[in-house]
């Protein structure tokens, strides 16, 4: 067998790590789609078609792995994954080239700069978030879209700033592009993505924190956001403090 055929999987509410077996070089429409509790899946260096929809509605997918034989060649699993979920129509591309990280990480940033030019409007459906009556009389379906679609950017380019923690560094122009992003949404959905709650919240924080993105003025007015939370509430106050005696030692000269 070399196919996992059309809808194999399709909706499987038991499925939480799939090992794809070794020999296998294609993958249907909607294999494992809908598999609402599929976190982790291991794909052979085999694989050579993918359909776009291979993984439709898997919202739980947080790790991707290439391997090769009892090798695991990709080095950032959970941004494959990330990558697979949003650039779901073409990942045929990305998957052939998460097996050699330089190469991942160049079709990654070509794509991620075309998709922050993209308007955050692209792909809502009035129908789909309840009629188009109701849109026409509300717009907080597509604002909540919007917004959504936001916090995804600021996520995906925090993944690939910690990436350079690797060794994989980013253009110059590249990079510009991506801070200049964060900094023009810091208050909103930039810092919106670091109350996510689940384990990629806390790299991301730091890399929030590190850029320098906001003030001490700043920092104070987002505690009451973040009051629930420590690690971050914390994070705030040290900008706080930080930002304030930085301006008394410039009062005194």
């Amino acid at each position: 067998m070399t196919t996992i055929k059309k809808k194999a999987h399709l909706g499987d509410r038991k499925l939480i790590n799939e090992t794809i077996p070794e020999g296998i070089t294609t993958i249907e429409d909607w294999a494992y789609a809908h598999c609402k509790l599929l976190s982790k899946i291991y794909i052979p260096t085999s694989v050579k078609s993918l359909s776009p929809r291979t993984f439709d509605g898997c919202d739980n997918l947080s790790e991707v792995f290439i391997y090769k034989e009892e090798d695991v060649l990709n080095d950032n699993p959970h941004l494959l994954a990330l990558s697979i979920k949003i650039w779901a129509n073409d990942i045929n591309e990305l998957v052939s080239a998460a097996a050699e990280p330089t190469c991942f990480y160049a079709e990654y940033d070509a794509r991620l700069l075309k998709y922050l030019e993209e308007s955050d409007d692209v792909g809502f459906d009035p129908f789909l978030a309840g009629g188009e009556e109701d849109y026409e009389d509300d717009d907080n379906d597509i604002n909540l879209f919007i917004a959504k679609r936001q916090v995804e950017k600021c996520i995906l380019i925090y993944e690939r700033i910690l990436s350079e923690d690797a060794g994989y560094r980013i253009d110059k122009d590249a990079k510009d592009r991506y801070v200049d992003y964060l900094k023009n949404r810091r208050l909103t959905h930039a810092f919106d993505a670091l109350l996510k709650d689940d384990i990629y919240a806390s790299p991301y924080r730091k890399v929030y924190f590190a850029l320098d993105l906001i003030n001490a003025r700043e920092a104070s007015e987002l505690l009451e956001v973040a009051k629930d939370d420590k690690e971050l509430s914390s994070m705030l106050i040290n900008v706080s403090i930080s930002d304030s005696s930085d301006a008394i030692s410039e009062f005194k000269l």
